[in-house]
């Protein structure tokens, strides 16, 4: 697929995710799980376009190759493309651990996603 199509693509798919997380939810909502299941989706496939974007860049641009999401926020960040704060969470979290997260956690007000 084409670097330009597919960072299009990440784009777009940063806009929904963003786009949902502007939003709030009572967690005593009737649509609270259905909000969180939706933010949590959002996420997993924004990650997974991104991962591959950068991917792509890589090898066309930098003449890099990388074969998983960390290898390819690590180079990205020994290339100066993401700064350290940047690429810190792909290697300290994993990326679904503020998914679990949320998931785990009850109570009552209301839900801000990361």
């Amino acid at each position: 697929m084409d670097l330009k199509i597919r960072l299009n693509t990440a784009y777009k798919a940063l806009e929904t995710l963003s786009e949902l997380l502007d939003k709030k939810v009572e967690l005593t909502s009737e649509f609270y799980v259905i909000f969180r299941d939706a933010s949590i989706q959002r996420f997993e496939y924004t990650f997974e376009v991104v991962w591959k974007v950068l991917k792509q860049f890589l090898w066309e641009i930098e003449k890099l190759e990388c074969y998983s999401p960390k290898s390819c926020f690590r180079t990205a960040g020994q290339v100066g493309l993401l700064s350290p704060e940047e690429t810190e969470p792909a290697f300290k979290n994993g990326r679904c651990q503020e998914c679990h997260l949320a998931h785990l956690q009850g109570g009552s007000g209301q839900a801000d996603l990361p």
